[in-house]
């Protein structure tokens, strides 16, 4: 019985956790690529410096707020998304990079 239990309970699970996507941005030429992304609760936004100069991602809008710390050119880092809702992603050395992201649950 208690076999049977956990396959159904992995059944229910497993599909839940294919959902989740890793969600590259790329920064290159001083802007974020896409500028513009829906995304669901669970999934990762993957920031990847493609440029030639240091970015630091950083998210100002309240209830979201995160600094991801300086990225140098070729670094990666991840921001996991765990909440609904709408928030704003800046550069904090490069002003006029902005990325607009909307968290569906």
């Amino acid at each position: 019985m208690t076999r049977y239990l956990a396959v159904a309970i992995s059944a229910f699970l497993l599909p839940a956790v294919a959902w989740a996507e890793a969600i590259t941005i790329r920064m290159q030429d001083g802007d974020y690529a896409p500028n513009k992304i829906e995304a669901r609760i669970g999934d990762t936004l993957v920031f990847v410096n493609d440029d030639v100069m240091d970015h630091e991602v950083f998210v100002p809008t309240e209830g979201h707020g995160v600094d991801l710390g300086k990225q140098a050119p070729a670094a990666t880092t991840e921001l996991p998304l765990g909440k609904a809702g709408s928030f704003d992603v800046e550069c904090v050395f490069h002003p006029h990079m902005l990325l607009q992201v909307q968290v569906r649950p």
